[in-house]
Protein backbone atom coordinates (compact mmCIF):
# COMPACT_ATOMS: atom_id res chain seq x y z
CA UNK A 1 0.00 0.00 0.00
CA UNK A 2 1.09 3.55 -0.68
CA UNK A 3 0.96 6.26 1.89
CA UNK A 4 -1.61 8.88 0.95
CA UNK A 5 -0.34 12.41 0.65
CA UNK A 6 -2.37 15.17 2.37
CA UNK A 7 -4.02 17.62 0.00
CA UNK A 8 -2.25 20.53 1.70
CA UNK A 9 1.13 18.85 1.05
CA UNK A 10 0.24 18.49 -2.64
CA UNK A 11 -0.83 22.14 -2.91
CA UNK A 12 2.32 23.35 -1.17
CA UNK A 13 4.50 21.16 -3.40
CA UNK A 14 3.08 22.68 -6.57
CA UNK A 15 3.39 26.17 -5.12
CA UNK A 16 7.05 25.34 -4.48
CA UNK A 17 7.45 24.15 -8.08
CA UNK A 18 5.92 27.41 -9.34
CA UNK A 19 8.33 29.31 -7.09
CA UNK A 20 11.30 27.40 -8.54
CA UNK A 21 10.12 28.28 -12.06
CA UNK A 22 9.70 31.95 -11.17
CA UNK A 23 13.11 32.54 -9.56
CA UNK A 24 15.24 32.97 -12.72
CA UNK A 25 12.67 34.81 -14.84
CA UNK A 26 12.98 38.42 -13.57
CA UNK A 27 16.73 38.87 -14.30
CA UNK A 28 17.61 36.09 -11.89
CA UNK A 29 15.65 37.91 -9.14
CA UNK A 30 18.69 40.19 -8.95
CA UNK A 31 16.94 43.42 -7.96
CA UNK A 32 15.50 44.45 -4.57
CA UNK A 33 11.92 44.24 -5.88
CA UNK A 34 12.34 40.74 -7.32
CA UNK A 35 14.25 39.49 -4.28
CA UNK A 36 11.46 40.82 -2.07
CA UNK A 37 8.77 39.09 -4.14
CA UNK A 38 10.68 35.79 -4.24
CA UNK A 39 11.42 35.91 -0.51
CA UNK A 40 7.84 36.84 0.40
CA UNK A 41 6.50 33.97 -1.73
CA UNK A 42 8.94 31.48 -0.25
CA UNK A 43 8.23 32.56 3.31
CA UNK A 44 4.48 32.38 2.62
CA UNK A 45 4.84 28.75 1.49
CA UNK A 46 6.92 28.02 4.59
CA UNK A 47 4.35 29.72 6.84
CA UNK A 48 1.53 27.65 5.30
CA UNK A 49 3.50 24.48 5.97
CA UNK A 50 4.09 25.53 9.58
CA UNK A 51 0.37 26.21 10.04
CA UNK A 52 -0.45 22.78 8.64
CA UNK A 53 2.15 21.19 10.91
CA UNK A 54 0.86 22.98 14.01
CA UNK A 55 -2.70 21.94 13.14
CA UNK A 56 -1.60 18.32 12.83
CA UNK A 57 -2.33 18.03 9.10
CA UNK A 58 1.35 17.68 8.15
CA UNK A 59 4.30 15.90 9.71
CA UNK A 60 7.96 16.84 9.60
CA UNK A 61 9.82 14.66 7.05
CA UNK A 62 12.76 12.59 8.20
CA UNK A 63 14.92 14.63 5.83
CA UNK A 64 14.77 17.54 8.29
CA UNK A 65 16.25 15.43 11.07
CA UNK A 66 18.87 13.98 8.74
CA UNK A 67 19.98 17.46 7.68
CA UNK A 68 20.31 18.95 11.16
CA UNK A 69 24.02 19.73 10.63
CA UNK A 70 23.65 21.72 7.39
CA UNK A 71 20.64 23.50 8.89
CA UNK A 72 22.72 24.39 11.96
CA UNK A 73 25.52 25.74 9.73
CA UNK A 74 23.04 27.91 7.82
CA UNK A 75 21.56 29.19 11.08
CA UNK A 76 25.05 30.13 12.34
CA UNK A 77 25.84 31.99 9.12
CA UNK A 78 22.57 33.93 9.24
CA UNK A 79 23.21 34.73 12.91
CA UNK A 80 26.63 36.12 11.99
CA UNK A 81 25.07 38.33 9.33
CA UNK A 82 22.73 39.72 11.97
CA UNK A 83 25.68 40.15 14.30
CA UNK A 84 27.48 42.28 11.71
CA UNK A 85 24.50 44.59 11.67
CA UNK A 86 24.15 44.97 15.44
CA UNK A 87 27.51 44.32 17.09
CA UNK A 88 29.34 47.59 17.94
CA UNK A 89 31.75 48.94 15.34
CA UNK A 90 34.43 49.28 18.01
CA UNK A 91 35.04 45.53 17.61
CA UNK A 92 36.34 46.11 14.09
CA UNK A 93 40.02 46.55 13.37
CA UNK A 94 41.60 50.01 13.60
CA UNK A 95 42.27 50.07 9.86
CA UNK A 96 38.60 49.43 9.09
CA UNK A 97 37.46 52.20 11.42
CA UNK A 98 39.96 54.68 9.96
CA UNK A 99 39.15 53.73 6.37
CA UNK A 100 35.44 54.30 6.77
CA UNK A 101 35.99 57.46 8.78
CA UNK A 102 38.04 58.88 5.91
CA UNK A 103 35.36 57.83 3.44
CA UNK A 104 32.72 59.65 5.49
CA UNK A 105 30.81 56.47 6.33
CA UNK A 106 28.90 56.52 9.61
CA UNK A 107 29.79 53.18 11.16
CA UNK A 108 27.79 52.24 14.26
CA UNK A 109 28.15 48.45 13.82
CA UNK A 110 30.50 45.98 12.21
CA UNK A 111 29.03 46.67 8.79
CA UNK A 112 29.80 49.78 6.79
CA UNK A 113 26.27 50.02 5.39
CA UNK A 114 23.33 48.56 7.31
CA UNK A 115 20.98 48.81 4.33
CA UNK A 116 23.34 46.85 2.06
CA UNK A 117 23.87 44.26 4.78
CA UNK A 118 20.10 43.92 5.17
CA UNK A 119 19.85 43.30 1.41
CA UNK A 120 22.59 40.66 1.65
CA UNK A 121 20.74 39.04 4.55
CA UNK A 122 17.60 38.81 2.41
CA UNK A 123 19.63 37.02 -0.27
CA UNK A 124 20.92 34.55 2.31
CA UNK A 125 17.47 33.93 3.80
CA UNK A 126 16.13 33.29 0.30
CA UNK A 127 18.83 30.67 -0.32
CA UNK A 128 18.23 29.04 3.07
CA UNK A 129 14.47 29.01 2.39
CA UNK A 130 15.10 27.14 -0.88
CA UNK A 131 17.07 24.48 1.00
CA UNK A 132 14.46 24.12 3.75
CA UNK A 133 11.47 24.01 1.38
CA UNK A 134 13.15 21.24 -0.60
CA UNK A 135 13.49 19.19 2.58
CA UNK A 136 9.90 19.82 3.64
CA UNK A 137 8.05 19.50 0.35
CA UNK A 138 9.93 16.82 -1.59
CA UNK A 139 9.47 13.75 0.65
CA UNK A 140 8.93 11.09 -2.02
CA UNK A 141 10.66 9.88 -5.17
CA UNK A 142 7.79 11.03 -7.37
CA UNK A 143 8.19 14.57 -6.05
CA UNK A 144 11.96 14.39 -6.53
CA UNK A 145 11.40 13.26 -10.12
CA UNK A 146 9.08 16.21 -10.77
CA UNK A 147 11.47 18.69 -9.19
CA UNK A 148 14.38 17.57 -11.38
CA UNK A 149 12.20 17.69 -14.47
CA UNK A 150 11.05 21.20 -13.51
CA UNK A 151 14.66 22.42 -13.47
CA UNK A 152 15.21 20.75 -16.84
CA UNK A 153 12.12 22.32 -18.40
CA UNK A 154 12.99 25.82 -17.18
CA UNK A 155 16.50 25.43 -18.59
CA UNK A 156 15.19 24.06 -21.91
CA UNK A 157 12.61 26.79 -22.44
CA UNK A 158 15.10 29.56 -21.70
CA UNK A 159 17.76 27.83 -23.81
CA UNK A 160 15.46 27.51 -26.83
CA UNK A 161 14.18 31.07 -26.64
CA UNK A 162 17.68 32.51 -26.09
CA UNK A 163 19.09 30.37 -28.90
CA UNK A 164 16.42 31.50 -31.35
CA UNK A 165 17.03 35.14 -30.51
CA UNK A 166 20.74 34.74 -31.25
CA UNK A 167 20.43 32.72 -34.45
CA UNK A 168 17.40 34.56 -35.88
CA UNK A 169 18.18 38.01 -34.54
CA UNK A 170 14.72 38.24 -32.97
CA UNK A 171 13.97 40.61 -30.10
CA UNK A 172 12.39 38.38 -27.46
CA UNK A 173 11.99 39.70 -23.92
CA UNK A 174 10.93 38.18 -20.60
CA UNK A 175 9.65 40.74 -18.10
CA UNK A 176 11.37 43.42 -20.18
CA UNK A 177 14.75 41.67 -20.28
CA UNK A 178 16.21 40.83 -23.72
CA UNK A 179 17.07 37.13 -24.08
CA UNK A 180 20.26 37.90 -26.01
CA UNK A 181 22.75 40.67 -26.67
CA UNK A 182 23.86 40.57 -30.30
CA UNK A 183 25.43 37.18 -30.95
CA UNK A 184 25.54 36.22 -27.27
CA UNK A 185 22.77 34.40 -25.38
CA UNK A 186 22.01 35.79 -21.93
CA UNK A 187 18.57 34.34 -21.23
CA UNK A 188 16.53 36.13 -18.59
CA UNK A 189 19.73 37.29 -16.89
CA UNK A 190 21.59 40.55 -17.38
CA UNK A 191 24.96 38.79 -17.46
CA UNK A 192 25.64 35.90 -19.86
CA UNK A 193 27.91 34.22 -17.30
CA UNK A 194 25.05 34.03 -14.81
CA UNK A 195 22.81 32.51 -17.48
CA UNK A 196 25.56 30.01 -18.28
CA UNK A 197 25.79 29.04 -14.62
CA UNK A 198 22.03 28.54 -14.38
CA UNK A 199 22.10 26.36 -17.49
CA UNK A 200 24.84 24.23 -15.93
CA UNK A 201 22.67 23.73 -12.83
CA UNK A 202 19.75 22.70 -15.04
CA UNK A 203 22.07 20.40 -17.01
CA UNK A 204 23.20 18.83 -13.74
CA UNK A 205 19.58 18.02 -12.89
CA UNK A 206 19.00 16.66 -16.39
CA UNK A 207 22.09 14.46 -16.43
CA UNK A 208 21.11 13.14 -13.01
CA UNK A 209 17.74 12.18 -14.47
CA UNK A 210 19.44 10.55 -17.45
CA UNK A 211 21.65 8.49 -15.15
CA UNK A 212 18.57 7.38 -13.19
CA UNK A 213 17.17 6.00 -16.46
CA UNK A 214 20.20 3.75 -16.99
CA UNK A 215 19.17 0.12 -16.67
CA UNK A 216 21.11 -2.51 -14.78
CA UNK A 217 21.30 -4.65 -17.87
CA UNK A 218 19.35 -7.75 -18.77
CA UNK A 219 22.03 -10.40 -19.08
CA UNK A 220 22.86 -11.82 -22.46
CA UNK A 221 19.31 -12.20 -23.81
CA UNK A 222 19.24 -10.57 -27.25
CA UNK A 223 15.53 -9.68 -27.02
CA UNK A 224 16.07 -7.86 -23.74
CA UNK A 225 18.99 -5.95 -25.22
CA UNK A 226 16.93 -5.07 -28.29
CA UNK A 227 14.12 -3.73 -26.10
CA UNK A 228 16.64 -1.70 -24.14
CA UNK A 229 18.11 -0.17 -27.30
CA UNK A 230 14.61 0.65 -28.59
CA UNK A 231 13.75 2.37 -25.31
CA UNK A 232 16.99 4.32 -25.53
CA UNK A 233 16.31 5.52 -29.06
CA UNK A 234 12.56 6.15 -28.83
CA UNK A 235 11.64 6.54 -25.17
CA UNK A 236 11.94 9.26 -22.53
CA UNK A 237 15.71 8.87 -22.44
CA UNK A 238 15.99 10.02 -26.06
CA UNK A 239 13.76 13.04 -25.43
CA UNK A 240 15.78 14.00 -22.37
CA UNK A 241 19.00 13.68 -24.37
CA UNK A 242 17.59 16.11 -26.94
CA UNK A 243 16.69 18.55 -24.16
CA UNK A 244 20.21 18.35 -22.78
CA UNK A 245 21.59 19.00 -26.26
CA UNK A 246 19.44 22.13 -26.59
CA UNK A 247 20.76 23.46 -23.28
CA UNK A 248 24.35 22.75 -24.32
CA UNK A 249 23.75 24.67 -27.57
CA UNK A 250 22.57 27.69 -25.58
CA UNK A 251 25.48 27.27 -23.16
CA UNK A 252 27.89 27.48 -26.09
CA UNK A 253 26.01 30.53 -27.42
CA UNK A 254 26.61 32.38 -24.13
CA UNK A 255 30.34 32.41 -25.13
CA UNK A 256 31.04 32.09 -21.39
CA UNK A 257 34.54 30.73 -20.94
CA UNK A 258 34.22 29.44 -17.41
CA UNK A 259 30.56 28.51 -17.88
CA UNK A 260 31.49 26.02 -20.59
CA UNK A 261 34.67 24.96 -18.80
CA UNK A 262 32.82 24.32 -15.54
CA UNK A 263 30.21 22.20 -17.33
CA UNK A 264 32.64 19.86 -19.04
CA UNK A 265 34.97 19.73 -16.03
CA UNK A 266 32.12 18.92 -13.64
CA UNK A 267 30.76 16.27 -16.02
CA UNK A 268 34.15 14.58 -16.37
CA UNK A 269 35.10 14.74 -12.68
CA UNK A 270 31.65 13.73 -11.40
CA UNK A 271 31.51 10.99 -14.01
CA UNK A 272 34.91 9.63 -12.99
CA UNK A 273 33.89 9.62 -9.31
CA UNK A 274 30.58 7.94 -10.14
CA UNK A 275 32.36 5.22 -12.11
CA UNK A 276 34.40 4.43 -9.02
CA UNK A 277 31.53 4.65 -6.52
CA UNK A 278 28.46 3.24 -8.29
CA UNK A 279 28.67 -0.52 -8.23
CA UNK A 280 27.45 -2.70 -11.05
CA UNK A 281 26.88 0.10 -13.59
CA UNK A 282 30.37 1.04 -14.68
CA UNK A 283 30.04 0.09 -18.33
CA UNK A 284 26.67 1.75 -19.14
CA UNK A 285 27.61 4.82 -17.11
CA UNK A 286 30.97 5.13 -18.86
CA UNK A 287 29.28 4.88 -22.27
CA UNK A 288 26.70 7.48 -21.26
CA UNK A 289 29.27 10.03 -20.07
CA UNK A 290 31.49 9.42 -23.10
CA UNK A 291 28.52 9.98 -25.43
CA UNK A 292 27.56 13.19 -23.62
CA UNK A 293 31.05 14.64 -23.97
CA UNK A 294 31.52 13.47 -27.56
CA UNK A 295 28.16 14.69 -28.85
CA UNK A 296 28.32 18.00 -27.03
CA UNK A 297 31.86 18.87 -28.11
CA UNK A 298 32.09 17.52 -31.62
CA UNK A 299 28.55 17.79 -32.97
CA UNK A 300 26.96 20.68 -31.09
CA UNK A 301 30.27 22.56 -31.00
CA UNK A 302 30.86 22.22 -34.73
CA UNK A 303 27.43 23.57 -35.59
CA UNK A 304 27.09 26.31 -33.03
CA UNK A 305 30.55 27.82 -32.63
CA UNK A 306 32.34 26.27 -29.69
CA UNK A 307 35.54 27.45 -31.36
CA UNK A 308 34.62 31.01 -30.37
CA UNK A 309 34.52 29.93 -26.74
CA UNK A 310 37.87 28.18 -27.17
CA UNK A 311 39.34 31.33 -28.71
CA UNK A 312 38.18 33.39 -25.72
CA UNK A 313 39.77 30.88 -23.35
CA UNK A 314 43.02 30.91 -25.33
CA UNK A 315 43.07 34.72 -25.34
CA UNK A 316 42.78 34.70 -21.55
CA UNK A 317 46.15 33.01 -21.09
CA UNK A 318 49.26 33.47 -23.24
CA UNK A 319 51.94 30.81 -22.93
CA UNK A 320 55.52 31.78 -23.84
CA UNK A 321 58.85 30.06 -23.36
CA UNK A 322 59.59 32.26 -20.37
CA UNK A 323 56.24 32.38 -18.55
CA UNK A 324 52.49 31.94 -18.55
CA UNK A 325 50.84 35.36 -18.92
CA UNK A 326 47.27 35.93 -17.73
CA UNK A 327 45.69 38.68 -19.83
CA UNK A 328 42.82 39.50 -17.45
CA UNK A 329 44.92 42.13 -15.65
CA UNK A 330 41.97 44.10 -14.32
CA UNK A 331 40.43 41.17 -12.50
CA UNK A 332 43.78 39.86 -11.32
CA UNK A 333 44.64 43.25 -9.86
CA UNK A 334 41.23 43.43 -8.19
CA UNK A 335 41.77 39.96 -6.68
CA UNK A 336 45.15 41.02 -5.31
CA UNK A 337 43.60 44.09 -3.71
CA UNK A 338 40.76 41.96 -2.33
CA UNK A 339 43.32 39.79 -0.54
CA UNK A 340 44.85 42.93 0.95
CA UNK A 341 41.42 44.07 2.18
CA UNK A 342 40.80 40.66 3.73
CA UNK A 343 44.10 40.91 5.61
CA UNK A 344 42.83 44.09 7.31
CA UNK A 345 39.67 42.46 8.68
CA UNK A 346 40.09 38.68 8.38
CA UNK A 347 37.69 37.78 11.20
CA UNK A 348 34.85 40.29 11.17
CA UNK A 349 34.79 41.22 7.49
CA UNK A 350 33.50 44.52 6.17
CA UNK A 351 29.81 43.68 6.35
CA UNK A 352 27.45 41.79 4.06
CA UNK A 353 26.87 43.55 0.75
CA UNK A 354 29.62 46.13 1.30
CA UNK A 355 32.18 44.93 -1.26
CA UNK A 356 31.83 48.07 -3.37
CA UNK A 357 32.28 50.39 -0.38
CA UNK A 358 35.31 48.45 0.86
CA UNK A 359 36.85 48.29 -2.60
CA UNK A 360 36.37 51.97 -3.36
CA UNK A 361 37.89 52.95 -0.01
CA UNK A 362 40.98 50.92 -0.91
CA UNK A 363 41.48 51.55 -4.63
CA UNK A 364 42.51 54.90 -6.09
CA UNK A 365 39.68 56.74 -7.82
CA UNK A 366 41.37 56.79 -11.24
CA UNK A 367 41.92 53.01 -11.45
CA UNK A 368 38.33 51.90 -12.15
CA UNK A 369 35.98 49.85 -10.03
CA UNK A 370 34.22 46.51 -9.87
CA UNK A 371 30.73 46.29 -8.38
CA UNK A 372 31.56 42.66 -7.52
CA UNK A 373 34.82 40.83 -7.01
CA UNK A 374 34.30 38.36 -9.91
CA UNK A 375 35.40 35.76 -7.38
CA UNK A 376 32.79 34.50 -4.93
CA UNK A 377 35.39 33.22 -2.48
CA UNK A 378 37.14 36.58 -2.17
CA UNK A 379 33.90 38.57 -2.05
CA UNK A 380 32.48 36.40 0.73
CA UNK A 381 35.74 36.71 2.69
CA UNK A 382 35.82 40.51 2.26
CA UNK A 383 32.21 40.94 3.37
CA UNK A 384 31.75 38.24 6.02
CA UNK A 385 35.28 37.40 7.12
CA UNK A 386 37.29 34.22 6.70
CA UNK A 387 35.57 32.16 9.47
CA UNK A 388 32.08 32.78 8.06
CA UNK A 389 33.31 31.97 4.54
CA UNK A 390 34.75 28.69 5.81
CA UNK A 391 31.38 28.03 7.42
CA UNK A 392 29.77 28.21 3.97
CA UNK A 393 32.43 25.79 2.77
CA UNK A 394 31.44 23.37 5.54
CA UNK A 395 27.84 23.49 4.31
CA UNK A 396 28.92 22.49 0.80
CA UNK A 397 31.30 19.82 2.09
CA UNK A 398 28.53 18.24 4.18
CA UNK A 399 26.35 17.82 1.08
CA UNK A 400 29.36 16.66 -0.94
CA UNK A 401 30.16 13.97 1.60
CA UNK A 402 26.51 12.94 1.70
CA UNK A 403 26.13 12.58 -2.07
CA UNK A 404 29.40 10.62 -2.38
CA UNK A 405 28.14 8.18 0.26
CA UNK A 406 24.83 7.82 -1.55
CA UNK A 407 26.58 7.09 -4.83
CA UNK A 408 28.53 4.34 -3.07
CA UNK A 409 25.72 2.76 -1.04
CA UNK A 410 22.32 3.55 -2.50
CA UNK A 411 20.66 1.30 -5.09
CA UNK A 412 17.56 3.21 -6.22
CA UNK A 413 18.31 4.77 -9.63
CA UNK A 414 16.64 8.14 -8.96
CA UNK A 415 18.48 8.60 -5.68
CA UNK A 416 21.73 7.82 -7.46
CA UNK A 417 20.83 10.29 -10.20
CA UNK A 418 19.97 13.07 -7.75
CA UNK A 419 23.23 12.48 -5.88
CA UNK A 420 25.10 12.77 -9.19
CA UNK A 421 23.24 16.01 -9.96
CA UNK A 422 24.33 17.44 -6.59
CA UNK A 423 27.92 16.33 -7.11
CA UNK A 424 28.09 17.83 -10.60
CA UNK A 425 26.51 21.11 -9.40
CA UNK A 426 29.03 21.42 -6.55
CA UNK A 427 32.01 20.94 -8.89
CA UNK A 428 30.61 23.35 -11.48
CA UNK A 429 29.73 26.12 -9.02
CA UNK A 430 33.03 25.76 -7.15
CA UNK A 431 34.90 26.11 -10.44
CA UNK A 432 32.89 29.01 -11.81
CA UNK A 433 33.13 30.84 -8.47
CA UNK A 434 36.84 31.41 -9.12
CA UNK A 435 36.07 34.04 -11.77
CA UNK A 436 32.45 35.07 -11.27
CA UNK A 437 29.90 36.05 -8.60
CA UNK A 438 27.09 33.61 -9.42
CA UNK A 439 26.37 32.91 -5.74
CA UNK A 440 25.51 36.60 -5.35
CA UNK A 441 22.70 36.13 -7.91
CA UNK A 442 19.58 35.10 -5.93
CA UNK A 443 18.14 32.67 -8.52
CA UNK A 444 21.46 30.87 -8.98
CA UNK A 445 22.16 30.68 -5.25
CA UNK A 446 18.65 29.38 -4.49
CA UNK A 447 18.78 26.79 -7.29
CA UNK A 448 22.19 25.63 -6.09
CA UNK A 449 20.80 25.24 -2.56
CA UNK A 450 17.94 23.13 -3.92
CA UNK A 451 20.46 20.79 -5.51
CA UNK A 452 22.52 20.75 -2.29
CA UNK A 453 19.44 19.55 -0.43
CA UNK A 454 18.86 16.53 -2.68
CA UNK A 455 21.24 14.08 -0.93
CA UNK A 456 19.48 14.71 2.38
CA UNK A 457 16.04 13.70 1.12
CA UNK A 458 16.59 9.96 1.43
CA UNK A 459 18.54 7.67 3.70
CA UNK A 460 21.82 6.12 2.61
CA UNK A 461 20.62 2.56 3.19
CA UNK A 462 19.80 0.42 0.17
CA UNK A 463 16.42 -1.10 -0.13
CA UNK A 464 12.82 -0.28 -0.68
CA UNK A 465 10.18 1.16 1.58
CA UNK A 466 6.75 2.46 0.86
CA UNK A 467 8.09 5.60 -0.79
CA UNK A 468 10.63 3.93 -3.02
CA UNK A 469 8.37 3.86 -6.08
CA UNK A 470 7.34 6.41 -8.65
CA UNK A 471 3.96 4.79 -9.23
Amino acid sequence: MHETTPLLQRVLFWLFIAWVVWLPLPIGSNRPLWVGIALAAGMAILALWLCGWIAGHLSAPRAVRRSRWPLAVMALFLAWQLGQMYLPGALASEWVQNAYQQAGVQRHSLTADASESAAALRHSVLAATAFLLTLLLVPGLRDLHRLLWTLVWVGVVMAVVAGITVMEGADVRILGVAMSSGSVASGSFINRNHFANYLVLALSAGIGLLISMQTRGHGGHWRARLRDWAATLLGPKARLRVFLGLMVVSLVLTRSRMGNTSFFLSLLVAGALALVLIRGRSRPLMLLIASLVAIDIFIVGTWFGVEQVVDRIQNTVTVTEEAVIINEKGRMEANREALEIISQAPVTGMGGGTWFIAFTSWRAWDHGFFDHAHNDYLEFAVEFGVPATLLLGVLVLLSLRRCLKQLASRRHPLVLGSAFACLMAIIAVATHALVEFNLHIPANAATFMILLALPWLHSQRSGGGRRQTLN
